[in-house]
């Protein structure tokens, strides 16, 4: 009985090391942000929108009547892409900081969860 509980204690021990390596690697890994190269001609407002499979830099600045001016870049050669006006839909008022989370092209998500639709009246 005593050889049994000797041979399991080091099994415990083991898994108990393997998954606290294992925990220890999935939050390092996943709360690392990836570093990028932003080229020279972006400007300095510009923020990283993206992932690890690639992204945009985007530069905004409000403009009246809850809608922004925003420039987006390549990422890789600092190209202008496009500069559209984007707008809250049918909003009073916004608290956003501008931060962005999320651009696909035709909306902008800010990290506060609003929501900037890109105003084809404003872009033609």
């Amino acid at each position: 009985m005593i050889l049994k509980q000797l041979i399991t204690i080091p099994k415990v021990v083991g898994f108990l090391v393997f998954m606290s390596i294992l925990i220890m690697f999935y939050f390092t890994s996943a709360t690392q942000e990836t570093q990028r190269f932003k080229p020279q001609n972006i400007p300095l407002s510009s923020q990283w929108v993206g992932g690890q499979d690639g992204g945009d830099w985007i530069s905004c600045k409000e403009l009246p009547k809850l809608k922004m001016e925003c420039s987006i870049f390549n990422e890789i050669t600092g190209e202008l892409a496009e500069t559209a006006v984007f707008a809250i839909p049918d909003a009073k008022k916004h608290s956003s900081t501008l931060d962005i989370d999320f651009y696909d092209g035709d909306k902008i998500v800010t990290m506060d969860g609003e929501i900037f639709l890109k105003n084809k009246s404003d872009n033609q």
